[in-house]
């Protein structure tokens, strides 16, 4: 059981809830305090909806406003908290994620501002997610948290960190899909759908859909404002969604002529973009 709703529980909490816990009021203060908003996502959420992780994660996870991620980033490093490297072997896309560590407390900050997959701009997913929030509170602090549409995309989709292993088709995802079944009515279902939709993520979550006997509406290109993020670019070039759609659509797509030059052209940018985000 994960400590963020049952504080009140005459056990307590185990350690590494207690850690997550305190990494969730810390962070969410310290938002509250710069006026960023961020929406507390991962385990303790998915038991609030009725959901069970299959694991007990090390990681508190924050889906934070794109526009702001990086006010927050130096807040939090002027506090003490240490980035870490989340870059892959192999890793051609700069990392989708930021995380931190901070000594006094057991558990890994992650920050997603864009989440890979969902090709509307991400300002916009981000909108439509705290939209529909919920606010629970933890240590009398007013915490938000993702409802259950985001939280079942979330579980589905599977790779926030970048990483292309354990997909869809992975003993998670089969994990997941059995408590769906049992706990999303049919609004929720329809809720769903237009969630997938409105975020871009068809492609992302299809078997997710398909499974739960949904249709899945025909997945939508990158958006400018998601290959602008996602890139780190000021303005994206002609090849960069040829980029993205081989790098980063579910199930790959491979670039064509007349794409080629242009996305090879791309791979030159994307070099400056990893260089610009270890920084």
């Amino acid at each position: 059981m994960d400590g963020l709703f049952d504080e009140d529980s005459p056990a307590g909490p185990v350690r590494i809830h207690d850690g997550k816990d305190s990494v969730t009021v810390a962070v969410s203060a310290l938002a509250a305090s710069l006026g960023v908003r961020v929406l507390r996502a991962g385990g303790s959420v998915f038991v609030r909806h009725g959901l069970i992780s299959p694991r007990v994660s090390p990681f508190t996870t924050f889906l934070v406003d794109p526009d702001r991620i990086s006010e927050l980033a130096v807040a939090l490093e002027a506090d003490g908290w240490q980035p870490i490297s989340t870059t892959l072997v192999g890793q051609l896309l700069p990392p989708a994620i930021r995380s931190y560590q901070l000594d006094r407390f057991d558990s890994t900050l992650n920050l997603h501002g864009v989440i890979p997959g969902f090709f509307a701009d991400p300002a916009d997913v981000f909108e439509l997610i705290w939209e529909h929030r919920e606010v629970v509170h933890l240590r009398g602090v007013p915490i938000h948290i993702v409802d259950k549409p985001t939280t079942v995309l979330l579980a589905a989709h599977n790779r926030l960190g970048g990483q292309h292993a354990a997909r869809q088709n992975g003993a998670h995802f089969d994990y997941f899909l059995a408590q769906f079944r049992g706990v999303l009515d049919a609004s929720d279902r329809d809720a769903l759908l237009a969630r997938a939709h409105a975020v871009g993520g068809e492609c992302e979550v299809r078997p997710l859909l398909v499974e739960l006997d949904l249709e899945p509406h025909s997945p939508i290109e990158p958006s400018s404002g998601y290959i602008r993020r996602r890139l780190a670019v000021r303005k994206p070039a002609a090849g960069d969604i040829w980029l993205i759609n081989g790098l980063e659509r579910a199930g790959g797509r491979k670039t064509k002529f007349p794409g080629v030059l242009a996305a090879t052209r791309s791979m030159v940018r994307l070099l400056g973009a990893r260089r610009r985000a270890a920084r």
